[in-house]
């Protein structure tokens, strides 16, 4: 029996479920009872590019935080989200050493309720905020992976 799957305009799969249940919450939950030796954590999105020859080639390790509101984040509420991502909590050095195993680097992206305004902030290279409207973080994504792309094929043709 073959199933459909539900596929956005652009011809990507899409949400598959009508609710917006966090199925895996119970997990992690249960996870956190046992022996702190025992970490585990979660990576929010990997982005990845697809060579011409179809090889999956990945692009950066991703941290999503939304920001309630529609409007821009002001300096010291930025500098509190890298503050919260790289000092109170482990989740940056997840972040990084996932993003060192694939060869690429983790970014904290912040956005809005309405992904009008996005601000990302390099983990792996940390230096300051970079803000985009989402025209502007669409482009960035697209250079982020043909990047990601000459450089996969740079290493490709050295091996």
């Amino acid at each position: 029996m073959m199933i459909d799957k539900k596929l956005t305009d652009s011809g990507v799969k899409a949400h598959q479920r009508d609710d917006h249940e966090d199925r895996a919450k119970v997990y992690r939950d249960w996870h956190r009872t046992l022996d702190p030796s025992l970490i585990a954590s979660d990576v929010d999105l990997i982005e990845w590019a697809m060579a011409d020859d179809g090889e999956l080639i990945p692009v950066g390790v991703f941290e999503l935080t939304r920001m309630d509101g529609n409007g821009r984040a002001s300096g010291i509420y930025l500098e509190k989200i890298v503050e919260r991502i790289t000092d109170r909590d482990l989740q940056s050095r997840f972040s990084i050493v996932v993003a060192e195993a694939l060869g690429v680097d983790a970014r904290i992206i912040l956005f809005n309720e309405s992904l009008s305004y996005f601000a990302v902030y390099n983990l792996s290279k940390p230096r300051k905020w970079h803000e985009f409207g989402p025209e502007g973080w669409a482009d960035a994504l697209t250079r982020l992976q043909q990047d990601a792309i000459k450089k996969w094929h740079a290493l490709d043709s050295t091996t």
